[in-house]
């Protein structure tokens, strides 16, 4: 197996790929994509309040217990789903409708495949603990904060800012702090996190489509990264730009809605046009893989053809 090396610019033409294949099927995509959000974050919340409802009646230790093994189960499905979906971009090439059961379309690929996925997602729910770990500290993993001069984080009386009054809202100097160390925590998180996106990125569909064992599968996408970091780096920047032009030309039009008096109608439109952008988004690393290693079960030709 071979990673093509592309030019820059197939970055945009991911991006772009993205678009071509929801727009094919806008509604069934974005409806696969709710679900898919569902079962990944609707999870985790759920598994935190049963763990809480647990330390009510167990040691806190095994609530946060609970909650820590629930949240790594998510983590470990986590490749076999992204599987599911990219196995619906997949398909649309060829006109086939689309539909939410298509995620567990790994599932049901017999057992040899099933357990290398899972063999992947365990890495990665490794990699995420280390991560947070690392970034964060022992006290990411606890439900409840550490205390603070001996009382619950909840209870502390907390300290006035200079010069803001008792009840305008100000923050405290302990806020102010908790604050720029969570900010610099989450950008170490997302340093961190760019070995774990190279070997995530193509391992699962390299897994579920070739055939591969998980090691080769990581090495071959790391390789197929490493080799293509120019057009990932376009890839990116092409997405913040898009990002960022319609969080300016939102602001442009909640403005002039507010001025008349529809400002509500401007968040209304702003949910689905959300949804379809970050639907694009998740289908435009079906190009990516398509452009990258040829597929000899692909029913369909790359969405993106290679440049000439």
């Amino acid at each position: 197996m071979q990673a093509l090396k592309l030019d820059a610019l197939a970055g945009w033409r991911w991006v772009a790929g993205g678009w071509r294949i929801f727009r094919k099927q806008p509604l069934a995509f974005a409806s696969l994509l709710f679900f898919y959000a569902l079962l990944l974050f609707g999870a985790s919340p759920l598994i935190e309040s049963f763990a809480r409802g647990v330390g009510s009646v167990l040691p806190p230790l095994l609530a946060d217990l609970v909650a820590l093994v629930g949240g790594l189960v998510v983590a470990v499905v986590t490749p076999a789903l992204s599987v599911g979906f990219q196995q619906a971009c997949r398909l649309s090439g060829s006109g086939l409708p689309i539909h939410p059961i298509l995620l567990f379309a790994p599932f049901r690929s017999g057992r040899p495949t099933l357990r290398r996925l899972l063999v992947l997602g365990v890495i990665q729910a490794v990699a995420l603990v280390v991560i947070v770990f690392i970034t964060i500290g022992p006290s990411a993993f606890r439900s409840d904060p550490p205390p603070v001069d001996g009382k619950p984080a909840a209870s502390a009386p907390a300290a006035p800012v200079p010069g803001a009054a008792p009840g305008e809202g100000g923050l405290t100097a302990e806020q102010q702090d908790a604050i720029r160390k969570q900010t610099l925590a989450l950008f170490k998180q997302a340093l961190t996190f760019v070995p774990v996106a190279a070997i995530m990125w193509y391992a699962p569909m390299l897994v579920a489509w070739h055939g591969l064992p998980p090691g080769k599968a990581i090495f071959f996408s790391v390789v197929a990264v490493w080799r293509n970091r120019s057009a990932f780096a376009v890839y990116i920047a092409g997405w913040l730009s898009v990002w960022m032009g319609l969080s300016i030309a939102f602001s442009i039009v909640l403005g002039l809605f507010t001025l008349i008096g529809i400002g509500s109608l401007a968040a209304i439109v702003a949910i689905p046009l959300l949804l379809s952008m970050v639907t694009c988004m998740y289908c435009s690393v079906y190009p990516t893989y398509a452009t990258v290693f040829v597929d000899p079960q692909a029913p369909a030709a790359p969405v993106v053809p290679p440049p000439s």
